[in-house]
């Protein structure tokens, strides 16, 4: 699991495993300190992973206090299966596909230089943990 956030932009890559407490600790204690603007947006990535239980109830937590715009890009039934749960606690969640990048930057209302500022950040997070497709021009293996 990778995070970066850039401007009212949150990006977080999950890979094919769950996220460990600590990760998941880290990734919510950062986003705290940074304090979420009204205009926040929200891009979460996820190769399979994704929060257990008692992560899902921190992130919960957090949420009902500050609600932000979120995409989820995801093949997984099991992700969406947990969306579909935390949607109770924000109506403003949308499950998408992997390959579906313009639905979900439309659904987040992001701007061309928002759109942008989300490829670059979703490449570099998904080259930091090993998933995606490798960056331009790199060898295939």
């Amino acid at each position: 699991m990778a995070w970066r956030f850039e401007e009212r932009l949150t990006v977080v890559v999950h890979g094919h495993k769950n996220p460990s407490n600590l990760e998941w600790q880290s990734m919510l204690r950062d986003e705290t300190a940074r304090g979420r603007s009204e205009n926040g947006r929200t891009l979460i990535v996820s190769y399979g992973g994704g929060p257990d239980g008692r992560q899902r109830e921190l992130l919960t937590q957090q949420m009902t206090s500050r609600p932000a715009p979120t995409c989820i890009m995801t093949s997984s039934p099991l992700v969406r299966a947990i969306t579909a749960a935390l949607l109770f606690f924000n109506r403003g969640m949308k499950v998408v596909a992997l390959d579906e990048r313009e639905r979900a930057y439309d659904f987040l209302g992001l701007s061309g230089s928002e759109r942008t500022t989300a490829d670059r950040l979703r490449r570099e997070l998904e080259a930091e943990i090993g998933v995606g497709a490798p960056p331009a021009g790199a060898p295939r293996t």
